[in-house]
């Protein structure tokens, strides 16, 4: 799986003396979750500006990987010189590449892939005002897509960051819960529940009701985000936790789907908190009753996993929802650990 990424954001730039209009312009990339390897196969991307006045703008580019291409520079011209103020460029593959709809994800060439995502590439956007200069600080964009019938815009970190970005393994549990979800009737949307591993314990541990669940090194807040879109009805709160680094990027995306909390019958508490594993658990969280731990990606530093468990060991009594992708085999020291305090 690759994501469309914003090397720079957009920005607005007159045309040439006699020419009339403004030019959009930007840098994008098309890279793996942690940016490290640029896709190396050649693909079409779309380049578009929506806006409420003008309408749609399209303009097709080439991506050039098996030349070794890891940035790609595009534009956009807005045949207005005054172009309206609310514009969001919006880059994408081809239809059959892109990531629309998140259970997708589990969909192969030949129809359901146990594995998922291979081949799959997630769209990006970026809205911006043409009337005002961004701020240096000001260096998010949006991921757009639905889950169980339920339009979302996460925020995404477009700098080199660890906490700003989505990673694949949040990235496949969030479609794994919203495939598993009785609440997902999206006729839009090939059932895939039947083809992927059964977890038979969480799927009962959903169902209660006034369920407490917190979620270790959030990131951006989609895993939690997609429990509360599916699972609304069983909930009692959900606290999602990180570094204070993450703050910004989950209190955003708090806000961004705050209509969906409010559109439900049922109301629930849903927040964030920083947590420190290196560090005693707040009161609050010492005292609350878990019924569920989730962490994704959350087992890549060794050096932490130590830190990490001990928290889970405060926590005991929770069951323990745990996505990851293995990058290396130094990550497996976290199962190691987890034995010791027969955790696991």
């Amino acid at each position: 799986m690759h994501y469309i990424r914003f090397f720079k954001l957009p920005t607005l730039e007159k045309t040439e003396e006699g020419f009339e209009g403004t030019i959009v312009k930007a840098t994008v990339t098309v890279t793996t979750d942690l940016g490290e390897y640029p896709l190396r196969e050649d693909i079409n991307l779309y380049v578009e500006y929506k806006s409420p006045r003008l309408g749609l703008c399209r303009q097709g580019y080439k991506w050039k990987g098996r030349d070794g291409m890891r940035s790609l520079d595009i534009k956009l011209h807005i045949p207005h010189q005054n172009p309206p103020q609310n514009l969001t460029m919006f880059v994408s593959p081809d239809e059959c590449m892109s990531l629309d709809h998140l259970e997708t994800l589990f969909l192969g060439d030949g129809g359901v892939s146990s594995i998922g995502g291979e081949g799959i590439i997630f769209p990006a956007a970026c809205p911006f005002n043409s009337s005002e200069r961004l701020p240096a600080e000001w260096k998010i964009a949006q991921r757009p897509f639905s889950i169980a019938g339920n339009r979302m815009y996460i925020w995404e970190e477009t700098g080199e960051t660890i906490e700003g970005h989505l990673w694949d393994a949040g990235l496949m549990l969030s479609a794994y819960l919203a495939s598993i979800s009785p609440a997902n009737e999206n006729p839009g949307v090939p059932k895939v529940a039947q083809y992927l591993p059964q977890l038979p314990t969480l799927e009962r541990q959903l169902s209660r009701p006034d369920l407490n669940i917190i979620e270790l090194g959030a990131g951006c807040g989609l895993v939690s985000i997609t429990l509360s879109a599916l699972y609304h009805q069983n909930i009692s709160s959900i606290l999602l936790t990180d570094l204070p680094n993450a703050t910004p990027i989950i209190e955003r995306n708090l806000r961004a789907h705050s209509f969906l909390l409010k559109s439900y019958d049922v109301p629930y508490k849903c927040g964030h908190q920083v947590l420190n594993w290196a560090e005693p658990l707040p009161s609050n969280v010492q005292e609350t009753k878990w019924d569920l731990v989730v962490l994704s990606d959350c087992t890549y530093n060794q050096d932490v996993a130590r830190h990490l468990v001990q928290t889970l060991k405060r926590l005991e009594g929770a069951l323990v929802l745990l996505a990851m992708k293995i990058r290396n085999d130094s990550e497996l020291v976290f199962f190691d650990l987890m034995k010791r305090l027969d955790l696991w």
